[in-house]
């Protein structure tokens, strides 16, 4: 019998570390395509390959190690055992971590605690590394042999600090863990602890160990923080209501029973365990509602990996009466279920999008898009019942190929043979983008607008970033000058290649408009490559004033008369106290420009008061790449704002008083 014990144990044991090598080994590294997202990864492997200097020549909110931000991988064939050695000692120490977390918890609850934690970690993916806090809480508070408690503490703070290479929004709930357990141990053995000071010296040598010289550290930390501070009120989306309600709502329940449970022990080391896994619920709480879209797989994992971590840890410290262990399974597996809903809600999503990119031309794909961000959801049913109904066909078939494709190729990692496929699709996907926009008539050193950085890497032209290379991620004071400061600088590229996007339905100008005016001094426009311009620096720089025209106070939907002419302006908006705690607790609303053209046309638009604060140009309304070209070559162009107005979704959240300062643009020569 116990031989039978030992080898069930050791039978689920190998199938969950199998599963967790399977979910984090980056089994499908990365391949360069063209596109937001897949620029931005290749611009962060162009970075730390080239040694670019993070928070000076480039920054973002990833670091140096973006490329290990495992399960996703950039695929470098020079890195590729290095990363995939990495991927694996991770994983390791995550099981190794969980094994002596819950050993001793009966079979029932053992196979329960990992089957929420591998949920977790399937739903959430890359969201793999805020485990990383819960798991040093859980090796801390174990009862386990001092060295093997030692050494997992150290493998666990090494990757905290990894973590924080890899994307700085890692660091404030991996510091503050770190930090209070240390805090906890002078206070209950008053002997100092040195938790804290080794996860800032791996920090710093890994800092040195990827490229980076020392004297720029300050220079990425600060640089990061402005990622940070600006993200909420300039990348924030409003998703299903019900997903943060039911959030808030479970969140809100299990800390109250639990609370309510402490209180009656009284004791300091479960109060400290409820405030750090509290920490990582509302961490999780940001990362997936703040920009609410597929960001949601990480509240849902974080919710089960705290719960995890919570159901190990007070299992056998509290008593529970048989109700209320009833209660809690029932939650937790509500809790489940609630994660699994957004996981296959996003895929859902993600897969109708993609079917209706395939079957419908652009003036279609435009009307269902704005239905979806209308949420008028009854509509796109009734429109496209027979659509809809093919998906979850589409996403069974889907998961079922992904799941054994990860267990299928996991045994060939460390093959060279598998290397090799790798650097043939690889060469392959460099092939297609080069072959989809030939630049071969590009001399010199070239940026480009918005983003797209795919297309320049695949031709293997002298790519010159400015610091924050992607429009949309430009949305504080400090960015914009960074950007302002770098086209007046010699290092300003001979070439731009510039067209007009934006993202979640922006004033087109919101997309880095403030520095457009430069772009205008330096540059002229020389032809058109597809869907860009190609700028080309200009020999002699044209030179913009900006005259006062007039400085008024307004008011959210108050009509704004505008004289027509090319305008430049400046809005301020002051947040409220209560608008400073909520955005800290929660996001900033979404602030609306609706403009009327000289036609009697009308457009609304969203508005990013922290770049609206640095000016933009108002008029005329540029929105097209051949209305930038207009405006450059002729300073005219076809279509003037005659008025305009601000409203709000959310009132209180920004004083009603708004300060507006408009100013003539003049082009002296």
């Amino acid at each position: 019998m116990f031989q039978n014990k030992n080898i069930s144990s050791l039978f689920f044991y190998t199938i969950t570390y199998i599963t967790l090598l399977a979910y984090i080994m980056p089994i499908h590294p990365f391949m360069p395509s063209v596109g937001l997202d897949p620029s931005w990864k290749w611009v962060m492997h162009f970075s730390f390959v080239n040694n670019l200097a993070f928070g000076e020549e480039i920054f973002f909110t990833f670091g140096p190690l973006a490329d290990f931000w495992f399960p996703s991988y950039f695929f470098d064939q020079n890195t590729y055992f290095i990363a995939i050695t990495i991927a694996f000692i991770f994983a390791s120490t995550i099981f190794a971590a969980l094994y002596f977390s819950t050993h001793t918890l009966q079979t029932k609850q053992k196979v329960f605690t990992f089957f929420l934690f591998l949920t977790a970690i399937i739903v959430g993916n890359t969201y793999v590394w805020f485990i990383l806090p819960l798991l040093f809480l859980l090796i801390y508070f174990t009862k386990e042999e001092l060295i093997t408690k030692n050494t997992l503490l150290i493998f666990i703070t090494f990757f905290l600090a990894f973590s924080v290479l890899v994307k700085f929004s890692h660091f404030p709930t991996a510091f503050i863990t770190v930090l209070l357990i240390d805090v906890y141990h002078i206070y209950k053995f008053h002997k100092f602890s040195y938790h804290t000071i080794t996860f800032f010296i791996f920090i710093v040598t890994l800092f040195v160990l990827s490229g980076q010289q020392i004297d720029n550290f300050s220079a990425y930390f600060f640089g990061s923080f402005q990622t940070l501070s600006g993200y909420s009120e300039a990348m924030s989306l409003y998703g299903p209501s019900f997903m943060v309600l039911v959030y808030s709502l479970l969140s809100i329940l299990i800390f109250s029973f639990l609370l309510f449970k402490v209180m009656l022990q009284k004791n300091i080391e479960t109060f400290f365990v409820i405030m750090l896994t509290s920490i990582s619920l509302f961490m999780a709480f940001k990362n997936g509602f703040v920009r609410h879209d597929a960001h949601a797989y990480s509240a849902s994992s974080g919710m089960l990996m705290v719960l995890g971590t919570l159901y190990i840890y007070f299992y056998n410290k509290i008593y529970f009466s048989n109700i209320e262990k009833s209660l809690v399974k029932y939650f937790m597996l509500f809790s489940i279920l609630f994660s699994i809903m957004i996981f296959f809600f996003y895929n859902f999503t993600s897969i109708f999008v993609e079917e209706i990119n395939k079957k419908f031309p652009p003036h279609i794909k435009e009307e269902i898009k704005k239905e979806f961000i209308e949420k008028n959801y009854s509509n796109i049913i009734l429109q496209h019942g027979n659509l809809l109904t093919s998906i979850p066909k589409k996403m069974f078939s889907t998961t079922v190929q992904n799941t054994y494709d990860r267990f299928y190729k996991l045994p060939s990692i460390f093959s060279s043979s598998q290397k090799k496929e790798l650097i043939d699709v690889y060469a392959m996907s460099i092939q297609t983008i080069k072959t989809s926009l030939p630049l071969s008539e590009i001399k010199g050193s070239v940026d480009i607008y918005p983003w797209d950085q795919a297309y320049i890497l695949a031709s293997d032209l002298n790519y010159t970033p400015r610091p924050v290379f992607q429009s949309y991620s430009v949305y504080t004071n400090y960015m914009i000058q960074k950007n302002i400061a770098f086209l007046q600088s010699d290092k300003a590229p001979d070439n731009l290649l510039f067209s007009i996007k934006e993202i979640d339905n922006r004033l087109p100008s919101m997309m880095e408009g403030t520095t457009w005016l430069e772009i205008f001094s330096k540059y002229n426009v020389a032809t058109t490559i597809d869907e860009f311009l190609l700028l080309n620096k200009s020999e002699t720089a044209a030179t913009f004033s900006l005259e006062e025209e007039k400085a008024q106070t307004i008011t959210f939907n108050e009509t704004v008369k505008v004289e027509k002419g090319n305008k430049f302006i400046f809005i301020a908006f002051e947040k409220t106290f209560f608008g400073k705690i909520s955005e800290i607790l929660f996001k900033a609303p979404i602030v609306y420009i609706q403009l009327t053209f000289d036609d009697n046309t009308t457009t609304t638009k969203r508005l990013i008061p922290s770049i609206a604060s640095n000016g933009f140009i108002l008029s005329p309304y540029i929105d097209t790449k051949e209305a930038f070209a207009k405006f450059d070559s002729t300073f005219n162009a076809d279509k003037y704002v005659v008025e305009f107005l601000l409203y709000t979704t959310t009132n209180n959240f920004y004083e009603n008083a708004i300060e507006l300062s408009m100013k003539n643009i003049t082009k002296l020569h």
